[in-house]
């Protein structure tokens, strides 16, 4: 019969607190791996299924983070120390630099 810590630890482990934590890690990390510019335009915004979730206002930002997707996935997961992001999904907020 499990513990009922490990049994806690195997709830938090899966689903959206899990998943916050994900989001809040990559937050975290966001303006060492992306750079100050990049990182005063974009933040991590949420994360689930392996997708993390990016906003920003600004288009330049978006081409930007669709450049750099594969290179901001690798330095994310290497920080975290495992696989946990797959693909980064661009949310666009129209903001003092939309249109």
């Amino acid at each position: 019969m499990k513990s009922l810590p490990a049994i806690i630890e195997g709830m938090l482990a899966k689903g959206p607190v899990a998943d916050a934590g994900i989001a809040d890690s990559a937050g975290a990390l966001w303006s060492g791996l992306a750079g100050p510019g990049l990182a005063g335009l974009s933040a991590p915004a949420g994360f689930s299924g392996g997708v993390l979730t990016v906003r920003t206002s600004h288009p330049g930002a978006v081409l930007e983070l669709r450049a750099r997707e594969a290179e901001l996935i690798a330095g994310l997961n290497e920080a975290m120390g495992r696989p946990l992001i797959k693909r980064i999904r661009i949310t666009r907020d129209r903001g003092r630099h939309g249109e």
